[in-house]
């Protein structure tokens, strides 16, 4: 009797240790393929296979997929200050779209409320679409997330931007 109650204890706490061992190894493996933006205070998951690199043009580095028919996938970050309202701020951004775009309301993984714009536009002489997504911060910080891709490609990227954005996190 006693053996048994032994090893039912030595289950019970290897079981425990099996359990949370295991909880931080999954959460070390999503820490270790996010990208960290110290400078910016945030960080992302980006889609698999796709990598961080430094751009000339922007502040933060941008997330890039394999090159498909001559053209890179890109995610952009410009975070910009405003006083404005979500709700006008984003009105502003649409203003200077200058095109038919569908607005969207998305949430990430942590319940941040953000919006979603997609519209497309002529870049390189290919009809490129975007997916915008605004997301606000502490102190009117917002940071606009813009990903482009060849239009025709969309159904392939859309959930995958999504999923990545989703994975958004204000690092404060």
């Amino acid at each position: 009797m006693r053996t048994i109650k032994i090893q039912i204890l030595l289950l019970a706490i290897f079981s425990c240790v099996f359990v949370f061992c295991g909880k931080n190894a999954e959460q070390d493996l999503n820490r270790a393929s996010r990208h960290f933006e110290p400078d910016g205070k945030y960080s992302i998951h980006p889609p698999k296979a796709w990598k961080a690199a430094e751009s000339p043009e922007t502040k933060y580095k941008i997330i890039r997929g394999p090159k498909r028919k001559g053209i890179r996938q890109t995610m952009v970050f410009v975070d910009e200050i405003s006083n404005a309202r979500m709700e006008d701020y984003v009105k502003d951004s649409i203003k200077n779209m200058e095109q038919d775009v569908q607005q969207t309301d998305f949430v990430t993984a942590k319940k941040l409320k953000a919006k979603k714009i997609v519209y497309s536009k002529m870049q390189s002489k290919r009809l490129m679409r975007i997916s915008h997504y605004i997301l606000p911060g502490k102190g009117g910080v917002y940071m606009n997330i813009i990903c482009t891709i060849v239009a025709d490609q969309e159904e392939r990227y859309d959930k995958r931007f999504d999923d990545s954005v989703s994975t958004f996190e204000w690092e404060e």
